[in-house]
């Protein structure tokens, strides 16, 4: 037999204190309960039922004791949770009990009684307990309480009572651990991240576990406790935990999954060729991708059998909540994150043995009050992309048939669409993709550029819309030509509370129209409050070219209760609502072509004059 406890109480007069194989002793009976060694016996030293054990890690096991007296009142307790749920055996009464909840249940008679003082033995297996005395078999019980319980202990019911030779036993034949199921390694794989390591699943009843965490094949010093927070020297690296299980026969290892974490090489420059950026809201460069605006997204198809994928940022401009993003590897989920230096992409298993991953990433939300037009505190500055092997490269991601710039306030930003504020972080409140602006994408098929700032309109806002159409941020000016847009959608007025726009919507729009492409339609949404909505009509018949210009006639699509505040739609709004009739609106303004040769337009695609006001109910 191999020994877990064993404790001969030959230690002089005192406290219970440490058995011989170093566990605690611990009283369970309590008030009044005490007990100690005297004359190298153990004994309880008040005069009441009493119970002392102590976690011996093992729950399969063989409990046994000497008692030396004859009174009977003493006896073996097993699979102990505390006072109220535990076994035990008592001789005075013949009976083997279980106490659950408070209230004892006798589970059988033993043979022998209070007379019968020698070697008390209880074998545990499973849900099995075997009396002994002196080896011979007195009473076996089948129960399932406690069966994995591994503190045992002694009874005693008055200070006559002592105990001598308390040992606690396994077979030899059950051998070391053995492990049945490896540790699992769990978190996300980046800097500044925890990391977790379970056991795993052992045979043979381990008694204790350490690990040890690894970096590339060398073991990381100090690092030894059950979760570790990734540092930035664990870059391009492979952590694992080695799990070593012991109990009383011998110990076992076994070695946890791994999770890389990226490095900080740039492996895709922003102005990789094969990116396809969302058009009108981002300007690329070969050191960073910048973009101010909710709703503004990227795609690229990563070759070269990546095992891990990060996007890493420049965070040094931002303040207060930062930007949180979605993004998605193939067909796994979206998932939110806020912005980091290195943003980890979980791949999914889905499709692991692809050699060829599609990354998506969109601007999910910034917080309001940070400067995204001057100062850049809640701008986005992707830099690249890091990947393991950092041998991957791009191939080309083609775009969808049409290219449309859509201008907007808070509504078109997705403020508000997910809950009201108040909460923390605020920026949680916000989602540009259950907003109609990246939604008429799904729709109708297109590359929509969102370009809208909180407070902004006609004749408001820092900036207002004149003052910013044609310019990315304060210091950055805005192609609208590159690719050449099919519609400029315009849905401005909501914030315009006073005062009559009609000037402004014209000068406006004629230097809209004057900057693009003569193939390219504008629709003018009426604010979905209905807010300078005639004035906005008049501006548009007063412009250079009001054939080119379709009013949306929003009447209708929104009641103020399906908002937080009134004025911002819910999510659900814009998802079964505004978007799909917005679509609808731009479908039906689409014009035939002219009669005479020539192939006809793609579907949706405004390339002839348009004069037309549309209504979707």
């Amino acid at each position: 037999m191999a020994v877990v406890v064993s404790d001969t109480f030959d230690r002089g007069n005192g406290p219970m204190g440490v058995a011989d194989t170093g566990q605690v002793w611990g009283v369970v009976q309590t008030p009044s309960s005490t007990w100690a060694i005297s004359g190298n016996k153990a004994r309880a030293t008040a005069a009441n039922l009493s119970i002392i054990a102590l976690e011996s890690g093992v729950s399969d096991c063989t409990v046994s004791a000497d008692f030396d007296e004859t009174s009977g009142e003493n006896g073996i307790a097993w699979r102990i949770v505390d006072n109220d749920n535990h076994y035990m055996i008592f001789p005075r009464y013949n009976s083997v009990y279980k106490k659950e909840g408070g209230t004892y249940y006798s589970l059988s008679n033993i043979l022998v009684g209070a007379v019968d003082p020698g070697t008390w033995s209880v074998v545990l297996a499973g849900n099995v307990a075997e009396v002994k005395l002196n080896g011979i078999t007195q009473a076996t019980v089948t129960d399932p309480f406690n069966a994995a319980v591994t503190k045992h202990g002694l009874m005693a019911h008055n200070t006559v009572e002592t105990f001598n030779n308390f040992l606690v036993t396994i077979p030899d034949t059950i051998g070391s651990p053995g492990n049945t199921s490896a540790p699992i390694l769990s978190g996300t794989a980046a800097v500044g991240s925890v990391l977790s390591c379970t056991t795993g699943v052992w045979s043979n009843s381990p008694t204790s576990y350490a690990r040890q965490w690894w970096r590339g094949g060398v073991a990381i010093s100090g690092a030894t406790a059950g979760s570790y927070t990734v540092v930035s020297v664990d870059q391009a690296a492979t952590l694992t935990c080695v799990v070593t299980a012991t109990n009383a026969v011998g110990s076992a290892a076994a070695t946890s999954n791994g999770i890389m974490i990226p490095g900080t090489t740039i492996t895709i420059a922003p102005n990789d060729a094969n990116i396809k950026y969302s058009p009108y809201n981002w300007n690329v460069n070969a050191s960073r991708a910048l973009t101010p605006h909710p709703g503004a997204y990227f795609r690229v198809m990563i070759q070269g059998s990546p095992t891990a994928i990060a996007a890493l940022f420049d965070v040094s401009a931002l303040q207060g909540d930062w930007p949180q993003l979605w993004y998605r590897v193939d067909d796994g989920p979206w998932t939110k994150v806020t912005i980091a230096p290195s943003v980890s992409l979980t791949m999914p298993a889905s499709t692991s043995a692809w050699t060829v991953h599609v990354v998506e990433i969109v601007v999910k939300g910034v917080m309001l009050g940070q400067d995204r037009w001057a100062e850049g505190h809640a701008v986005v500055q992707w830099t690249g992309l890091s990947t393991v092997p950092d041998t991957c490269s791009t191939r080309p991601v083609y775009r969808r048939p049409l290219d449309i710039a859509m201008y907007g306030d808070s509504i078109t930003q997705g403020v508000l669409t997910i809950k009201g504020m108040g909460g923390t972080p605020e920026v949680d409140a916000h989602d540009a993709m259950q907003c109609w602006g990246w939604l008429l994408g799904e729709h109708i098929g297109a590359e929509v550029g969102v370009i809208a700032y909180a407070g902004q309109g006609w004749s408001v806002g820092v900036p207002s819309f004149p003052a910013s159409w044609d310019k990315l941020t304060a210091a950055i000016t805005r192609d609208l030509t590159t690719p050449a847009p099919d519609w400029v959608v315009i849905v401005h007025g909501q914030n315009d509370i006073t005062g009559d726009v009609t000037a402004t919507v014209t000068s406006t729009l004629n230097a809209i129209l004057a900057a693009i492409p003569a193939t390219t339609a504008i629709a003018v949404v009426r604010p979905i409050t209905g807010t300078q909505a005639a004035n906005i009509q008049a501006g548009i018949a007063e412009c250079s070219a009001p054939n080119r210009v379709t009013w949306v006639d929003t009447t209708g699509w929104r009641v103020p209760a399906d908002s937080s505040d009134g004025a911002h739609p819910w999510g659900y709004v814009h998802v079964g609502g505004l978007a799909p009739r917005l679509a609808q609106a731009l479908a039906a303004a689409t014009p035939s072509p002219p009669p005479g040769p020539g192939p006809p337009p793609l579907q949706g695609v405004a390339v002839w004059p348009i004069t037309a006001t549309v209504s979707v109910r």
